[in-house]
């Protein structure tokens, strides 16, 4: 996201929208990149939410009363990411190791994969082991939308107008055989989207 002029697609303004209530710009910015595969940064999607006036309602400060998000959730891990924990006086967590595993608050997982601190998530990287590097414009989702469940069966590629049209008419299941037929639907509402347009485009060319 470069200038402010710069088009950022319908699907992601249309997901901060839904999103943004409750959350800060950096964990908008984890969701996003999450769900299409994109980097941005934390000072980019605050602008972005200035330019759309979208108010998060977070005011910086807790009510009294109110329990912070981190109450209970320490220390909080999935099965097999004992790798990733450590021992009193062991190096903080910016410091870990490369190859540890931790869920971010949005429920999905990331690896390290670099010193100092280079993360990526791992759903995007068992895609790539795969199939290699994910095609741009496209992004990685989960087929029974469990963001934990990051084996190559549970995981496929759509593009971010495919993406935008599963989220839209609700083609998205925790069943993966109806989120694989939610996605034929989705192709197929974008290939006639996309003719519908070239036939207008066509036409005014004609006037």
């Amino acid at each position: 996201m470069g200038g402010r002029n710069e088009r950022i697609p319908d699907e992601i303004r249309d997901f901060l929208r839904l999103n943004n209530k409750g959350r800060t710009a950096a964990e908008m910015t984890e969701m996003i990149n999450a769900e299409f595969g994109t980097s941005f940064t934390a000072a980019q999607i605050k602008a972005l939410r200035g330019r759309m006036r979208l108010d998060s309602g977070l005011t910086g400060r807790f009510k009294k009363g109110n329990v912070p998000w981190t109450a209970g959730k320490k220390g909080l891990m999935i099965p097999g990411s004992e790798k990733g924990w450590f021992r009193k006086g062991n190096v903080p967590y910016n410091q870990a190791p490369v190859g540890t595993e931790v869920m971010t608050t949005d429920g999905y997982l990331k690896v390290k994969i670099a010193e100092p601190n280079v993360w990526r998530h791992k759903h995007v990287m068992v895609w790539e082991e795969h199939n290699g590097r994910v095609p741009e414009g496209c992004c990685i989702i989960f087929k029974d939308g469990d963001h934990r469940n990051c084996g190559i069966g549970n995981l496929m590629c759509v593009t971010r107008e495919e993406h935008s049209v599963l989220n839209r008419r609700g083609l998205r299941s925790a069943d993966p055989e109806l989120t694989e037929t939610g996605l034929l639907v989705a192709r197929l509402s974008v290939s006639i989207s996309r003719k519908s347009r070239e036939r207008k485009t066509d036409g005014e060319e004609k006037i």
